[in-house]
């Protein structure tokens, strides 16, 4: 394969690298020549990325480490899609290959290993184990579908410091309402279920709090606030998760909600749902409802920074000052970024939810 040099377009990220060669530094005046990743790439000498790294350690382009500098050669390989570095370590010449964001870099100092951290997330990899060894096995490919969600799901949680706070809703009243309207759904055709409800209840506390549907931008210097209320809704298929989004929420009826709700869920099931029907979402909702369990916490679909985890309403025994009574109870879940959203914000957003979804006549104010 033909190996071509990078020049300073290349920026990788090993936090945990950097700490650990920084601290073998016996000599902070002028860093040491050690094998470490880079964090930025800056090449002072515009021959320097052009030399093979055999030819000494003078050549090469400098890559900043922290406080620390070393030269090294970045070659990328344009048919394996890989990326190598070759660090000077002194006389010694170390080649350190990158495969993506997945490989382990070992970090050394006088040619003795000191380290290793994950590439690009500054965590420790978990090794591949053969499972083989201890009985009968069976390897199945993940599909797309379930890659692509992983890989978000992933990109979030790192990304994402996360905070969950939790509550109940009082939907006794609600539910009394919906079941009386089973007829009526009936002769629309449709079928009406707590979705809609939640649905319009986000749609409600989105405007009035509206840090709930903005973004980062910027580099995080920024926020986006969306003038719109399009809320996405995680469905359950057999081929992975899916969150198709509806769009002006806050403008349409709960019957106009059922029928869309009925719809993107099918469309989901049956894999007919376009990107663009995935797209432009400030909110999600993940309800749990139909399967089971009183609670869990969601992970932000970011961009987004919220998203309101549903779990199976239940009827308890619930003292109203003079006797216990039978209510209907549903468990919510409000995870958020907490970059943007703070306690404070997370509580008045989740209590507006629990009063809206407690006495649904508000829902029309």
């Amino acid at each position: 394969n033909t190996m071509k040099t990078v020049s300073t377009s290349l920026t990788l990220s090993f936090a945990l690298v950097a700490m650990i060669v920084a601290g073998c530094s016996n000599d902070s005046s002028t860093g040491p020549e050690t094998a470490g990743p880079p964090n930025t790439v800056d090449s002072h000498d515009d021959h320097a990325g052009h030399a093979h790294p055999s030819e000494g350690p003078h050549h090469g382009d400098l890559i900043e480490l922290g406080n620390e500098e070393y030269h090294a050669e970045i070659l990328h390989d344009e048919d394996a899609e890989t990326v190598t570095i070759y660090v000077l370590n002194g006389a010694a010449t170390e080649q350190v290959p990158i495969e993506a964001t997945e490989v382990t870099i070992n970090a050394k100092h006088d040619g003795k290993p000191v380290g290793s951290a994950v590439a690009g997330a500054g965590i420790p990899q978990v090794p591949e184990i053969d499972f083989a060894r201890f009985g009968d096995v069976e390897v199945t490919e993940r599909s797309k579908l379930d890659k692509l969600t992983a890989a978000n799901m992933h990109r979030s949680w790192l990304n994402v410091p996360h905070v969950t706070q939790f509550d109940e809703a009082d939907i006794t009243a609600l539910e009394e309402f919906r079941k009386g309207l089973k007829s009526e759904a009936d002769q629309r055709g449709t079928r009406l279920t707590p979705m809609p409800f939640i649905l319009k209840a986000c749609a409600v506390a989105l405007r009035e709090h509206p840090k709930f549907a903005s973004s980062l931008a910027g580099n995080g210097e920024q926020l986006v606030f969306k003038r719109y209320t399009h809320i996405g809704m995680a469905v359950d298929t057999p081929a992975g998760l899916v969150v198709p989004v509806i769009r002006d929420v806050d403008r349409k009826s709960i019957w106009e909600l059922a029928a869309e709700v009925l719809e993107l869920a099918a469309k989901a099931r049956d894999r007919k749902l376009a990107p663009a029907d995935m797209q432009g979402g400030c909110f999600t909702v993940s309800s749990l409802g139909n399967i089971g369990g009183n609670g869990f916490t969601p992970i932000v679909n970011t961009p987004e920074v919220g998203i309101l985890g549903v779990s199976r309403a239940a009827t308890r025994p619930v003292w109203d000052g003079q006797a216990f009574v039978p209510r209907t109870l549903l468990p919510l879940a409000l995870s958020y970024d907490h970059r943007v959203i703070n306690g404070g914000d997370g509580g008045r957003f989740l209590s507006q939810l629990v009063a809206l979804l407690g006495d649904i006549r508000q829902l029309v104010m």
